[in-house]
């Protein structure tokens, strides 16, 4: 059983007689049965698929866990497996992420102490719904949270009247000492000494030395600890810290880990301040664990760059690096002196965590540092400007401009959600033709960066000066970087560059119906009809630049139920026939598809969103019906797709 490493802990501590409280396990199958029975397991998968909504999921999950309703036949089974473990218990967390080699999260999740049978549920709901805590994101800084891997186990352990409670360290957790055992002890439960909410006592013992103490009784406990700390020492192979309670003349061991902090963190001596255009290898150090992230934005430091060095404009982006004590002296508000706007993305231990105001900001970094007491933070802080349109440029072979923009945020244009207007400018600037689409209204929430639907209509119309200086930065763009798409939000009348996919070198002219040049036969797939809400969750990716695709494409999708099944529907389908898939719009989130596909024909398409860009970049032949309805027969299996000239037709 997969229990989690508190679990798994207290496992091989009583496999080796040492001294454990009577205890039960609730592991990673009951884990997922609960996150399926309150409904909330497709979207802890849909956590895997990189975006940056991880918050927004995070807090459905943990609402789900806590309000849903569960079966009868659930309650009876919890209350069967806990027949024989004698009430009140202690419930605790064990979760995968939990004291991994590399980072502790000790006192990140919920415990409950003192639980009785009557309100077991509601501690055992607590308990799994602070896996998704919204500092778990910060804290953790974790790559992969598909309940395959990030899971929760529970713990659930006969609590011990204890006389004395404590925590004993078998190496200095600050400079990895091994020579001695650290112990704090206090009277009573033990929840205080970790909550660091009571005065202890602190002892020092040798573990190659006589133990010297004037009380007896004091003397024995010591003695019969250090033992337990040696011996689990060897089971864990490493160092350990270990919570234990004494009671009736024998030490319980409640939980035991390997000490993860022993390795003295980087320092900092004053506040680095730096924008993004700034970022390179002298910076690099500064990141912390934001360096995980270095080689996606360093393709925007150097877009940032050029711009600031070409009068292109640019929302601001910042990374501030400090520590406790120089956080705690700085004014953090002068960082946003510059800003135009006050609604900022920002990133904390390499995870997008959340769009807020500066003062948010500032109170919510004090709690994270008040948890994770490292001696080294670096913060990235970035502009979100509140854009009524979203475009997205580039030049064809032609030196003509083909300018996409839709009515509300990138998002939507990137992930091919939404049907783009599109300008066509000739190579002096001037509008050659413009295909206006209506669309969805949208309007930005007065104090989030969501954006709400008004359930009006509107066409997106750029002005005559943001059509100008979106063509006259192209120009230079493309110059610079090559055959590039510059991202652009677009907002009070100013046109702000915000990102760029480099595109193939090779890339073909492109017209209003060919998306990606090559021809394919092979079996014609009609993707399924998902509601608005599977597919706006299924295509949450993050943003996936051309250039860097082969990367994004290596997400399983067998890690998320419904693409696994769209997937066997195509294999299936396939008869050993190469498949050409039939969608409505070109979804970002069929990227990892092109391994199962040979051809893609959408109903209506944008030529610069992410997933036409990726197609291209790997050659997999890709047409637009602009709008237009495929006509065929369910029973003429075989089709040609021609992405030369832009047709298809049955065989």
């Amino acid at each position: 059983m997969e229990t989690g490493n508190k679990g798994l802990g207290l496992y091989k501590l009583y496999e080796n007689d040492i001294n454990v409280p009577n205890f039960l396990v609730f592991g990673k199958d009951f884990f997922i049965r609960f996150l399926k029975e309150v409904n909330a397991y497709e979207t802890a998968q849909l956590l895997s698929m990189e975006n940056g909504w991880v918050q927004k999921k995070f807090e459905y999950i943990r609402k789900m866990i806590l309000e849903s309703d569960i079966s009868d036949k659930m309650t009876k089974e919890i209350y069967e497996l806990t027949k024989n473990i004698k009430f009140p218990i202690a419930v605790r967390s064990s979760a995968s992420a939990e004291d991994r080699a590399s980072k502790s999260a000790a006192g990140l999740y919920y415990s409950g102490l003192n639980v009785q049978k009557d309100n077991l549920i509601l501690e055992l709901r607590k308990v799994l719904a602070s896996l998704y805590d919204e500092k778990c994101i910060a804290l953790l800084n974790a790559k992969d949270f598909h309940p395959d891997n990030y899971y929760m186990g529970i713990v659930l352990q006969e609590m011990v009247d204890s006389e004395w409670s404590g925590v004993a360290f078998t190496a200095d957790p600050n400079t990895g000492d091994p020579s001695f055992i650290n112990i704090e002890m206090a009277p009573g439960l033990g929840d205080k000494i970790v909550s660091g909410t009571i005065e202890t006592e602190t002892i020092t013992i040798p573990k190659n030395d006589n133990i010297i103490s004037a009380d007896i009784k004091r003397k024995k406990i010591f003695e019969k600890l250090k033992t337990i700390c040696l011996r689990a020492e060897k089971i864990f192979e490493k160092p350990v810290d270990i919570e234990w309670a004494y009671s009736g003349g024998e030490i319980f061991i409640l939980q035991c880990r390997p000490i993860t902090t022993i390795i003295p963190k980087a320092k900092i001596n004053e506040i680095k301040l730096f924008s993004i255009s700034q970022l390179s290898q002298s910076t690099y150090p500064y990141l912390g664990f934001l360096q995980k992230k270095y080689s996606k934005w360093i393709k925007k430091a150097k877009l940032f760059d050029f711009c600031e060095k070409n009068q292109i404009r640019t929302n601001k982006w910042k990374f501030i690096c400090f520590n406790n004590e120089l956080f705690n002296k700085y004014d953090f508000f002068k960082v946003f002196n510059d800003f135009e706007y006050n609604f900022i993305m920002w990133t904390m231990n390499g995870q997008t965590l959340s769009f807020d105001y500066p003062d948010d900001i500032y109170i919510k970094i004090k709690e994270f540092m008040s948890l994770y007491k490292e001696n080294f933070y670096c913060v990235s802080l970035r502009e979100i400007i509140p854009n009524d349109i979203s475009a997205i440029s580039s030049v064809n072979e032609d030196n003509t401009i083909k300018i996409e923009c839709i009515h509300g945020r990138m998002y939507h244009l990137k992930s091919g959600l939404v049907t783009p207007t599109t300008y066509t400018l000739d190579c002096n600037g001037k509008v050659k033709n413009i295909n206006f689409v209506e669309q969805e209204e949208f309007l930005y929430g007065d104090d989030s960066a969501d954006m709400i639907l008004t359930g009006k209509k509107i066409i997106p119309k750029l002005s005559e000066e943001q059509i100008n200086e979106i063509y006259k930065s192209t120009k230079k763009l493309t110059k610079k970087f090559g055959k590039c798409a510059p991202e652009w939000w677009c907002w009070d009348e100013k046109v702000y560059a915000v990102d760029i996919s480099i595109l193939s070198k090779n890339e073909s002219n492109i017209n209003n119906t060919i998306i990606s040049k090559g021809k394919v036969k092979g079996c014609l797939f009609e993707m399924p009809k998902y509601n608005q809400k599977i597919i706006d969750e299924l295509s949450s990716f993050n943003a996936i630049s051309a250039s860097n695709s082969i990367n994004n494409l290596n997400f399983d999708v067998n890690r998320v139920d419904l693409l696994r099944e769209l997937k066997e529907e195509i294999i299936n389908k396939s008869n050993g026939e190469d498949i050409i898939l039939y969608s409505d719009r070109p979804y970002i989130f069929l990227a990892p598809f092109i391994e199962f596909v040979s051809g893609f024909i959408f109903k209506s398409a944008s030529s610069l969103c992410h997933l036409s860009l990726i197609l291209r970049e790997n050659g997999v032949p890709a047409i637009s019906l602009n709008g237009e309805s495929l006509e065929y027969k369910e029973n003429n299996k075989l089709f040609e797709l021609d992405a030369e000239e832009g047709t298809v037709r049955c065989l």
